[in-house]
């Protein structure tokens, strides 16, 4: 068979894959034929090579009498092949013009090493040459090839292991590669080589390998979603994750074409870290030809038939589910289609460097450009699949509506804040289809413009937004940019007492509520079960106090020491709300009343004493982690530590994994033994209308029908991610029926401001970002309340400095 297969390669590449099956077996059989002559003075493939060369010569002689040229032989300006004449440099060579210019042997001689895989000893052999002479000519005709190249701007030295790096997870248990894994990495490669034109046609050069997981099935690629059903993913950057085509659960063939479409996402990532995902999977599925055209069409007909398409920031917001749902993969394809066949290559490899700038790269409005896509989706993806009765849109362009309300949403792609968005938009377009005559229109930012003047032009003037569903920054609450809901209400006969106090307490400002809060983050204690039972000790209770917590602690170290692994009896996050909520349980605060000042409060005995419980608690029993939410997670979901403190977006993650929410529990906040129970919630997200707007009855209209009605079909969805604010719709929904959720709900009526609430100023103090974390290294009380006094007068400093540039 391994005679067999090189000389059908050899055969193919001379005669041209249409004639190679026929040709070999001609060869064979001339050889059985033959088979008495062979007198064992040579090795049987030296025999059978020449079979096939003269078979082949006078197959070229027949071909030369009527005028026929193989299949595929008419130009060879396409043919690549791989020159591994070491065992680290690869080349991609274009035979055409510059191979047919070498001398029929060198021909001859890169035809058997790199087509019919001989070694130069067998080559020698085959054409009688010594094999020194054999390795010279090829070197020689390569080199001279390459230089023709070169000089023509064709073809310029490519290997893969400058882009990929191939890591085993198979864990075989061998101690080397091993077979199934050596092929695994030979046709990734080869896929690669194969279309690495198409992939940099977006002009993206590779600056970073790209590492290459291969893991033995879905539950080793991603053990904390052991439901998931993907073959791959590229979450992380520049690091590919793919289950092993050989696995007898995945296609081969569609596995290994899925890796390019992988690799073409994750060099997209690496190009531009900030490219909405939208558009890197619309690049994997068309580029990297992850999907086909007829699969998308058939899919996105039998889907739209009779459904409205979703706007591009749906898809931009969506999260992965609803994505899956609404078929993102395929629209995104055909938003790669639309780019690349009405505008250029250019343009989309403009827009993927900066994909906010959609109006200038175009020269088109963001609301046309969307039209024009949609148009041509239907015309090139939906024949005949929109009629009279159920068409779904028209080429037209809509009419103009009697209302219109704009909502003003972050842009932002990763993270528990895309899913809020993605519902919050769901539901912005379901009003619009149960309020004829009313036009929705949402228009994004990104995240980090919601801080500066590009937000403030967004709220003000004639095209100010109506709706605004932004992160809360008292910086801007307090400037007389927001409505005063509270005149909304009592118009309206109503109260905002269905809200939780302490929660418009946050939101606000002179009196005025600036806005609903919609994502209350209340701090929390996440545990592990297993531990808890290992140490015997009982699951904490709703009145449980630090004292308790830190002993705790200690117990949970003891019981559940492994070798070989440094683990913790608890996770606390250095931050300045968890001591915010210490100050306050112990009667103090590390702000003034008037909260101007933090001499004689950040200094005062009530915080130094609350302070000293937390820190004096030894490094190896209580760890000190940087933040409250993926920093205490990772602790919590790999087993480090026994419990941690943390936000509610921790549970938002365990619930979608039924394994890690079974192990895990809830408890709320401790107290201290001689103190009251306090929170400093943080508002993530909050729902204003703008002061500028011109539809605020219409805006005051959508909260009441949408997010303040414990009916709406909003209240459902969000609260399977966010804690509600209203109390009716958290009777409706009986989620205190629900114990974890009962937890964050309580801890609402314990709520406290933060300091960073208190005083917008504190936000931008770079030192308050970090004034904590020096605290941790101090060994004792003195030394602390020393510390305390001097960070007060440092940030009172600053703050006295900045009221004087105001």
């Amino acid at each position: 068979m391994e005679h067999y297969d090189r000389i059908k390669r050899y055969i193919a590449y001379k005669a041209g894959i249409d004639q190679a099956e026929d040709l070999t077996q001609q060869v064979f059989l001339k050889a059985n034929q033959s088979l008495s002559s062979f007198q064992n003075k040579s090795s049987l493939y030296t025999w059978l090579y020449a079979i096939a060369s003269n078979i082949m010569m006078n197959e070229a002689k027949r071909a030369y009498r009527t005028k026929e040229l193989p299949v595929g032989q008419e130009t060879s300006i396409s043919r690549f092949i791989t020159t591994d004449f070491t065992k680290e440099v690869d080349f991609k060579i274009d035979l055409g013009t510059s191979f047919n210019k070498l001398d029929p042997i060198d021909q001859e001689i890169l035809t058997l090493r790199y087509i019919a895989d001989y070694s130069f000893r067998d080559i020698a052999k085959l054409l009688k040459l010594n094999e020194g002479a054999i390795k010279n000519r090829m070197y020689r005709c390569l080199g001279k090839m390459r230089k023709d190249l070169e000089s023509w701007h064709i073809a310029a030295p490519f290997n893969p292991k400058q882009y990929i790096h191939m890591v085993n997870m198979l864990e075989t248990g061998q101690s080397g590669p091993g077979p199934e894994f050596q092929k695994v990495t030979d046709d990734f490669t080869a896929i690669l080589r194969q279309n690495f034109r198409r992939i940099t046609a977006l002009n993206f050069t590779p600056h970073t390998k790209i590492a290459y997981e291969i893991y033995p099935d879905r539950e080793s690629m991603v053990p904390e979603y052991p439901s998931n059903k993907s073959i791959g993913n590229f979450g992380k950057l520049n690091v590919v994750k793919i289950v092993s085509p050989l696995n007898p659960e995945v296609d081969y063939r569609n596995t290994v074409r899925q890796s390019l479409a992988l690799y073409s996402m994750a060099l997209t990532k690496q190009s531009n870290p900030q490219t909405p995902l939208f558009l890197v999977y619309g690049i994997g599925g068309y580029v990297g030809q992850g999907l086909t055209r007829e699969h998308v069409r058939s899919r996105i007909t039998s889907r739209y038939r009779q459904r409205e398409l979703p706007s591009i920031t749906y898809l931009r917001v969506a999260d992965w589910l609803k994505f899956s749902e609404i078929g993102g993969f395929d629209l995104c394809y055909t938003l790669i289609d639309f780019i690349v066949t009405r505008y250029s290559w250019d343009a989309l490899h403009r827009l993927l460097r900066d994909a906010s700038n959609l109006e200038s790269i175009f020269g088109r409005a963001p609301d046309q450009f969307e039209a024009e896509w949609k148009q041509f989706l239907m015309e090139q993806y939906m024949e005949e699949a929109c009629d009279s009765s159920g068409a779904i849109m028209t080429s037209e362009q809509p009419s103009p509506k009697e209302r219109s309300l704009k909502i003003l949403v972050p842009d932002h792609d990763s993270g528990s804040i895309r899913y809020r968005i993605a519902t919050f938009i769901e539901h912005a377009q379901a009003f619009k289809s149960v309020n004829p005559g009313i036009e929705v229109t949402i228009d994004t930012i990104p995240m980090s413009d919601f801080q500066g003047d590009k937000f403030l032009e967004r709220i003000s003037g004639s095209n100010a937004a109506d709706l605004v569903f932004w992160p809360y920054d008292t910086a801007f609450s307090r400037q007389n940019l927001f409505v005063d809901l509270l005149h909304f209400y009592k118009e309206d006969g109503l109260t905002p007492d269905d809200l939780y106090k302490p929660l418009t307490d946050l939101v606000t400002e002179n009196g005025q509520l600036t806005g609903i809060p919609m994502s209350p983050q209340p701090l929390a204690v996440f545990y592990n079960r297993d531990w808890f039972n290992r140490a015997n000790l009982p699951e904490p209770t709703k009145d449980w106090t630090w004292e308790q917590f830190f002993a705790m602690s200690v117990h949970l170290k003891e019981a559940n020491t492994t070798r070989g692994k440094e683990i913790y009896g608890s996770a606390v996050p250095i931050i300045p709300d968890l001591f915010e909520s210490l100050a306050q349980s112990n009667g103090g605060s590390m702000l003034s009343p008037d909260n101007s000042r933090f001499t004689g409060f950040l200094d005062s005995r009530p915080v130094i004493e609350a302070f000293a419980l937390l820190l004096k608690n030894s490094q190896d029993i209580v760890k000190k982690v940087p933040n409250g939410t993926s920093a205490i997670l990772r602790e919590i979901s790999s087993g480090n530590v026994g419990m941690g403190v943390g936000r509610i977006g921790i549970y938002s993650f365990l619930a979608r994994n039924p394994e890690l929410k079974e192990r895990i529990g809830v408890a709320p906040l401790p107290r201290l033994a001689s103190g009251v129970r306090a929170n400093a919630v943080g508002m993530i997200q909050a729902l204003s209308i703008a002061a500028a707007s011109r539809q605020q009855q219409l805006a005051w209209k959508f909260m009441k029908d949408i997010v303040l009605n414990p009916e709406s079909k909003f209240q459902v969805d969000w609260s399977k991610q966010e804690t509600l604010a209203s109390r009716s719709s958290i009777h409706k929904l009986k989620l205190n029926d629900e114990p974890e959720w009962k937890v964050f709900i309580d801890e609402l009526n314990h709520a406290v401001k933060p300091v960073i609430y208190r005083n917008p100023k504190i936000k931008m103090i770079a030192a308050a970002k970090n004034m904590l974390n020096h605290l941790v290294s101090l060994s004792s009380e003195a030394e602390l309340q020393m510390e305390l006094s001097r960070l007060a007068s440092e940030l009172d400093g600053w703050l006295d400095e900045t009221n004087k540039h105001e």
